[in-house]
């Protein structure tokens, strides 16, 4: 750890938390020390050391094998980043042990790893990467906090950086194979700590655990092998979607256009408009979802996606991807504070319009389980074709049923559940119904009564095609 206080002042502090043996080097002037400290289980070589460095070797703990670790304090001035990558360089030539390179490095790796403040060089930047790639290390990845160091209490002057970071070779990563760094939260430093894992009891047992590198995002090959990988299996994940959205959805899946569902629409209201004869109308209605996006409760998609069969790893890591995001609100050119949503899905991300066909399962599933048990019933164009209950495309509805009391108050109901758990709002102002010619005024002016939801002569715009059949 990096030390503000004399050789002699960390020894009295490193007694007081019970390590027993430690190493120190004191600070010097405004430039910290550096301080190693460790029980009686472990046993520890000191290698090398300086003002900027400690190397020791390690053995003990869950390990029985012998291993490095290279404690660095690195300079913020670009002037003695030289001298400190020289350094690196050297120690590096010793490679015969597993080896870990940890605490604060005073760089980042890239751009997106700083917040606030200004810009730092790319020059720089490559310089350490570069460093790194020459030494064999890479970054052993990290959970917890994304920035370890913070400066500053209000948005005008906030920087905050990620400086601290472990990096270790492949022998290392084959010590422990689970091994990785904790960030924990800060207290009283500007700095947050890192706690190291070195467990490796049971490492091999049972499944694979999911494992990701950071650096694999900047690789040139990484869309590549991501897909590759997809369709190594049955099929893409487009494939995959297709089975597990209902049929009556043609969004965003494989083998289905929009104008699949139009085409159904025209015939479904040509048979409404043709339909002159029966004691029972028919009708037709056009939803309109009050900003379906925006309304999108984490916790209901969350429970759908374990309905639907998702392994729950899986869907933790997806629940991480939509629950993670922040933002900033200018105001007259002033940046606000930084705030984080409790629902909703972004309408520019990639994985949004996939989530969001799996988030409309719960109206499907509503209104199948209502035609199962008979209380809805659905409408063909003629004898022999199927029953057609609904049809969506994304945030688009229409449901289609008989055009009575019972039927309008079975769909009332069902909006009304799905509303409740889902958090989706029906605009009913903005709703139309469209009714097949025999039915009569009065039945009309009765659903209105139940739904709420004004008629109309020709059916208004679906997906911006006019649903106005024949002349």
């Amino acid at each position: 750890m990096e030390t503000k206080v004399d050789g002699k002042s960390m020894e009295g502090i490193r007694r007081k938390c019970c390590f027993p043996n430690g190493i120190e080097v004191g600070a010097e002037g405004s430039r910290g020390g550096i301080c190693l400290a460790w029980k009686e289980e472990f046993q520890i070589c000191l290698k090398t050391f300086s003002s900027s460095h400690m190397d020791v070797s390690i053995q003990g703990g869950s390990a029985n094998d012998e291993w490095r670790f290279t404690s660095f304090y690195g300079s913020p001035y670009m002037q003695n980043k030289i001298a400190l990558w020289d350094l690196l360089r050297s120690l590096s030539k010793e490679q015969n042990y597993p080896w870990l390179v940890c605490v604060d490095f005073n760089e980042i790796m890239y751009s997106f790893e700083k917040s606030g403040g200004q810009s730092r060089k790319e020059k720089r930047m490559e310089a350490f990467r570069g460093v790194l790639e020459e030494c064999q290390l890479i970054d052993v990845g990290y959970t917890g906090v994304w920035f370890m160091w913070e400066r500053g209490n209000i948005p005008e002057t906030n920087i905050r950086e990620r400086l601290d970071r472990g990096v270790v070779n492949e022998k290392w990563m084959q010590l422990f194979p689970r091994g990785n760094i904790h960030h924990l939260t800060s207290s009283l430093s500007d700095h947050c700590p890192l706690l190291i894992n070195t467990t490796i009891e049971n490492s091999f047992k049972g499944a694979k655990s999911f494992k990701f590198e950071s650096w694999w995002i900047m690789e040139n090959t990484i869309e590549h092998v991501v897909k590759e990988m997809w369709e190594l299996s049955t099929g893409s994940i487009f494939e995959k979607l297709k089975r597990c959205i209902d049929r009556a959805q043609s969004a965003f899946v494989l083998g289905r256009l929009i104008s699949d569902n139009v085409l159904i629409a025209y015939e479904i209201l040509h048979t409404l408009r043709q339909k002159c004869t029966g004691k029972k109308g028919l009708m037709a209605v056009k939803l309109d979802m009050s900003k379906a996006y925006d309304r999108v409760e984490w916790i209901f998609l969350k429970e759908v996606m374990i309905k639907m069969g998702f392994a729950k790893e899986w869907v933790t890591l997806i629940m991480r991807c939509i629950s993670t995001m922040s933002y900033i609100v200018n105001i007259n050119g002033s940046r606000g504070r930084i705030f984080k949503p409790m629902r909703g899905l972004g309408q520019g991300g990639p994985l949004s319009p996939f989530l969001f066909l799996m988030y409309s399962e719960g109206l499907s599933s509503l209104i199948r389980l209502a035609i199962k048990n008979g209380s809805l019933k659905g409408i063909k164009a003629s004898r022999r074709r199927p029953t057609i209950s609904h049809l969506l495309f994304a945030d688009d509805c229409i449901l289609f049923g008989e055009a009575t009391k019972e039927g309008a108050r079975v769909l009332k109901e069902i909006l009304r559940i799905y509303e409740s758990c889902s958090g989706q709002c029906v605009n009913f102002n903005k709703s139309v119904t469209f009714y097949s010619s025999n039915t009569t005024e009065e039945v009309k002016d009765v659903i209105y009564n139940e739904m709420g939801v004004r008629n109309s002569i020709n059916m208004e715009k679906y997906l911006g095609l006019p649903n106005v059949v024949g002349k």
